[in-house]
Formats: C-alpha cells, structure tokens, sequence
C-alpha cells in the first residue's frame, strides 16, 4: 500500500505541475507540508490514534511532500545545457541529502530540547511533547520554503 501510494503521489505532482507550473506546484507543496506538519504536531497525543490522531495529518504531509519535491528537482535541472544536465542534477542531490541531514538534525535538537525541558512527569508525555514541538517547527520551517519558492522560483525561459 506505502508504495502504491508514493505512486499515486508522484502521478498527481506531474499532473499538476503540468497544469499549474513549477512554482504554484512548489509553493502548494511546501504550504500543505507545512498544514500537514503543524496538524500532527496538535493531534498527535499518547492516547490517540492512527486514525484520527495520524493518518490526515500524514495524508497532508506526504501529498505536500510530493508536490514540493517533484517541481524542485525539475526547477533545479531545467535550466541546464544538456551537456551539464549530470552537473546540475548531481548539485541538485548533494544539497538535498546534505539539507535533509542538517534538517533532520535541526529537527532532532528541537525534540531533544523540548523533552529535556518538558515539566511533564511522565517520560512519555515529555516524549510526546518534544514530538510535537519538533513537528510544529518543521511545519514553520516548510512555510518558510513556500515564502522562499515564492521569491526565488522563476520561470523558464522562453523555448526551454
């Protein structure tokens, strides 16, 4: 099921993107990462459940995930030559593995403080709590990118 989704949520970005364009797709993507984020960051409980505590929440993320990363690797390499499409595609990726450990870093840190600092009795419930605070700032900071996609993005060139 996990993969057909991932399919499904590819299918739907490319469509999109060809409906839309790369920047409303992009900035669309970051705001529902964001919602998705920020959503999970207030339900997510130690009582709840997947299916009304985690799964819209994921839902949100997972197509706003799909949306925003589709159009940056296209934006990334669409303005290459073709002779140094491998260059910028491989750029492309160093930034993204690198951004995405220095963000899960960032993210682990938010978690790790906010347990740490929790009044919270029960070590689960700081647990919980530092989750939520490291969701709620990791949809802050998917805004942020919409506001970045949103200044940076441009189109393409007339007869790319």
């Amino acid at each position: 099921m996990p993969v057909f989704m991932a399919f499904f949520m590819i299918f739907l970005a490319e469509k999109v993107m060809g409906k839309f364009g790369i920047k409303k797709t992009m900035v669309t993507g970051f705001i529902l990462l964001g919602a998705g984020s920020v959503l999970f960051s207030q339900t997510a409980t130690v009582d709840g459940n997947y299916w009304t505590n985690v799964l819209l929440a994921s839902l949100l993320a997972s197509l706003g995930n799909a949306l925003a990363y589709l159009p940056a690797t296209t934006a990334s390499v669409s303005e290459a030559e073709p002779d140094r499409s491998g260059i910028a595609s491989g750029l492309y990726n160093t930034f993204y593995q690198i951004g995405s450990a220095v963000g899960l870093a960032v993210i682990v840190a938010i978690a790790g403080a906010a347990t740490s600092s929790s009044t919270e009795e029960s070590p689960i419930v700081a647990l919980n709590h530092g989750f939520q605070q490291a969701f709620f700032w990791g949809g802050i900071i998917a805004f942020v990118g919409a506001i970045l996609a949103i200044l940076f993005t441009r189109k393409p060139k007339r007869g790319k």
